[in-house]
Order: structure tokens, then sequence, then C-alpha cells
């Protein structure tokens, strides 16, 4: 019976640390796929926090993340302040640079909410979220459909290991469970 009331109160105590968190800054999409024969794409970003206003800063990265390889995007606004109960889209332009005219190119999407701060004489856990999601550029004219692109992935086994052939222009993503 002891061990039940541990429980218990364990759920108690972690359903009040949870009525306590707040959402942050919520983007409006789990991906971003930009069409060649459009000026821009879009995300919203979104604040519901009633109290608290955010800082968003965001960027597009390359593949591999690495600075020394510069995306051919720019955002506008790239830093902003989002206050509360507030929606506001960000917008991709792309700037310059050849890409590729055959298949799909993957960059990143980062989107960092940086809270605002009062000065208080008590200690406080402050925590900025970068959200970091997929972007892919598509040229106009591939063929196939990118919605039909998962029907022509390949497995093979080789060894312990799973390899898989996709003979598309398209970029496909695959949830682990």
């Amino acid at each position: 019976m002891s061990q039940w009331i541990k429980w218990g109160c364990l759920g108690i105590w972690l359903s009040g640390i949870a009525s306590n968190a707040w959402a942050g800054v919520i983007v409006g999409g789990t991906r971003v796929v930009y069409n060649s024969e459009k000026r821009e794409a879009s995300i919203s970003v979104k604040n519901p926090d009633k109290s608290i206003p955010y800082l968003i800063q965001s960027w597009v990265e390359s593949e591999s993340g690495s600075a020394e390889v510069k995306a051919p995007f720019i955002i506008t606004p790239p830093l902003f302040r989002l206050d509360t109960e507030q929606e506001n889209t960000l917008r991709i332009v792309r700037i310059d640079g050849q890409l590729p005219s055959n298949k799909e190119t993957v960059y990143w999407l980062n989107i960092k909410s940086i809270p605002a701060t009062e000065r208080t004489e008590q200690n406080t856990l402050q925590i900025s979220v970068k959200t970091r999601i997929k972007m892919f550029y598509r040229p106009a004219g591939l063929s196939g459909n990118a919605s039909e692109a998962y029907k022509f992935q390949r497995f093979t086994k080789n060894g312990n290991q799973l390899q898989v052939n996709n003979p598309t222009p398209y970029y496909v993503s695959f949830l682990l469970y």
C-alpha cells in the first residue's frame, strides 16, 4: 500500500510541475518546401503566452550545418520581437547560388526563441529553444510526384543493416518507432 502512496504523490507532484510549464513559441509546420517557381516560401511563428514576449532569431543552414557552406537563402525578418498572443510570418527568399535542377536539395531552417526577462532578486532558469526543421528546395519540372515517392523506395538487407535506395528526385523522411 505504501508503494501506491509514493507513486500517487509523485504523480501529483509531476502534474503540478507540468501545469506551470509554458508552451513557448509555436512554429507553424514541421518542414518547409521552397518551390523554385515561387518567389518565396513562408512559415508562421506564434506566441500563445499571455505574459512573456520573445525575441525570435532565424536563419537557414546547409544540410551539413557547416558555417563554411553558406545557404543561398535569407529569412525576413531575421530578428524580431514577438509580443504576447501575436503571430508573425517568416519569409524565406532565395538570393543566389546554383542549385541542382534534377533533384531536391535539403537545408535546415533554424528558429530560436529567447524569452524576455525581468531583473529580480530571485534566481531563475531561462531557456532559449532552437527549433530546427528541414527545408526542401524543389526545382520545377521534376519527374514523378513528391507525395508518391515513398512507393518507389527499395529496401535491402546488408548484414545487420537495412539499406534504402531512393531512385526518385525527392527526399523521403522515415519515422522510426
